[in-house]
């Protein structure tokens, strides 16, 4: 009679350890799956008990006239004070690095128009605009 052939594929998936339809792999990936979340809503709890226990110390301590929570101060960290002192410079008339430079009231607000330097300085004094600061009259959008 006529023989039946196989498919021509291996099929040891099943052989191997980690097979997805082993049912004891199903049941350890379960288990994982449980125990992270058990975990993470441990520490959620922990980390909310946390808060209310500092607030309520801060409650404490501002109802017997101490300073307050640091939580409620807001303080501004200043990153880059150079940058920030640089840039009041430049927009209360003073000049970067030697070239004065006067900010125009114009529709590209947040663009510092600092002149890239070389030669693009020295046009910048004779008034003439550099090719990256002048406007558009081509219509197209950009």
């Amino acid at each position: 009679g006529k023989q039946t052939s196989m498919s021509g594929r291996l099929v040891i998936l099943p052989k191997k350890t980690y097979c997805p339809w082993n049912p004891s792999n199903v049941e350890r990936v379960r288990r994982d799956e449980r125990l992270e979340r058990e975990r993470i809503e441990k520490e959620q709890r922990l980390v909310e008990e946390e808060d209310r226990r500092r607030k309520s110390n801060c409650r404490n301590q501002s109802d017997a006239g101490r300073q307050t929570c640091p939580e409620e101060q807001e303080v501004h960290v200043n990153l880059f004070p150079e940058a920030e002192g640089a840039e009041k410079m430049l927009f209360h008339g003073g000049g970067v690095n030697g070239i004065d430079v006067t900010v125009e009231k114009s529709e590209n607000k947040g663009v510092l128009p600092i002149p890239l330097g070389g030669e693009e300085a020295k046009t910048r004094k004779s008034g003439k605009l550099p090719f990256y600061m002048r406007p558009r009259h081509d219509g197209c959008s950009q």
